[in-house]
């Protein structure tokens, strides 16, 4: 029997009678002494009683692979170029304070994602041992000037065909990245992210508040797990690295139950749980890895003064995830908060509940402060 758990982890499950492995073979067709198998761990679910079998083993196969976190390369090729001797465009991007430069990491390398409003301006940026510098940024990102007057084009009819080759579209000169040529890569993010969204606000909360450390944390780098967390932030009134997860006000995952699914299948128990059951599991790797991350992007510069102040080894990991609900009227919260809360509260620390941005999204005492509903420290 094979399974993979919510958080990716591959389990197995090994029966062996009297010193021969048992296998299942699928579509009911049990070979003999596997029924009682079956019926132990029916009973095991229905009475929560111990599976009773001496020779049943539960092996978990990525602690034999010696699978673990990801880990940031605090000293690879692009950390030390870029502190060593920083490109201008590179300190361009850093004097934008409406673009977030986060760090990275896969197996194989570390590396630079720099967003605005959720779109990546310039995406995994690298560097090779030559200090040769590589990104990227998605073709609808790139903008397009055109040699003509006001919002239309006219079509040419000329020797019995149509075209508009006599438009001559260019790519202007990003410059170093310099505050006009950034401006018009913002517009064109801007369409696919505009104010309000759910995306705008998830980076104008990281604007705001000096304490986010972290957007969008992967886990494993398994896109097909859809365990993508939206923010990170350390905690100064708890001490605490704390696992955010963001949503408009109007997001269908917030209405489903348990019971009730959308067409994705997801509501905001399960994710919720998805992320609390990774994080109780990995807390000690992914302390370390804040600790690198912020070694890294204290190097760079790119923490706030206030961040900076803070000294990690006298920081944990909080077990459960905040959710923060964004958009909200209070009519709203007064409307649907009970219930929301009701749902999560095994979950999650709390839930926030924000109309505008807020700058500050401290979990540091129980109870109820105005929209504020925390659980659990």
């Amino acid at each position: 029997m094979k399974s993979n758990s919510i958080d990716g982890t591959r389990w197995e499950l090994l029966v062996r009678i009297n010193g021969r492995e048992i296998p299942s073979k699928g579509n009911n067709n049990y070979p003999p002494n596997w029924s009682q198998i079956v019926k132990a761990i029916e009973d095991c679910i229905r009475f929560k009683s111990k599976i009773n079998i001496n020779t049943m083993n539960l092996v978990n196969r990525n602690k034999q692979k010696g699978l673990k976190m990801k880990k940031i390369k605090k000293n690879n090729n692009l950390f030390k170029n870029l502190v060593k001797n920083p490109p201008k465009w590179w300190e361009n991007l850093k004097k934008d304070k409406e673009i977030i430069i986060e760090i990275r990491t896969d197996k194989s390398k570390s590396y630079i994602d720099c967003y605005y409003n959720g779109g990546c301006i310039l995406g995994e940026l690298d560097c090779d041992r030559k200090g040769n510098f590589k990104g990227k940024l998605h073709y609808k990102y790139i903008p397009i000037m055109l040699n003509n007057n006001g919002d239309y084009v006219n079509y040419n009819f000329e020797n019995q065909q149509i075209d508009l080759n006599h438009i001559q579209p260019t790519i202007p000169d990003l410059n170093n990245f310099d505050q006009d040529m950034i401006s018009l890569i913002k517009n064109q993010i801007e369409y696919y992210y505009p104010k309000e969204s759910e995306k705008w606000y998830q980076y104008q909360f990281i604007q705001k508040d000096s304490f986010f450390i972290d957007s969008e944390f992967q886990i494993n780098n398994r896109k097909d797990n859809n365990l993508r967390i939206d923010l990170v932030r350390l905690d100064p009134s708890v001490n605490k690295i704390v696992f955010i997860e963001l949503k408009l006000f109007g997001n269908n995952e917030l209405f489903n139950s348990n019971n009730i699914k959308n067409k994705m299948g997801k509501n905001i128990e399960n994710q919720l749980s998805l992320y609390g059951n990774f994080i109780s599991k990995n807390k000690d790797d992914i302390l370390q890895y804040y600790k690198d991350l912020f070694e890294v992007k204290k190097k760079l510069g790119l923490l706030s003064p206030e961040a900076l102040e803070i000294d990690l080894d006298k920081y944990s990991v909080a077990e459960k995830p905040l959710l923060i609900v964004a958009g909200c009227t209070q009519k709203w919260i007064d409307n649907n908060a009970k219930d929301l809360n009701d749902r999560i509260q095994d979950f999650a620390l709390g839930c926030l509940y924000f109309g505008k941005v807020n700058d500050n999204c401290n979990i540091e005492q129980i109870g109820k402060i105005r929209n504020r509903y925390i659980f659990t420290i």
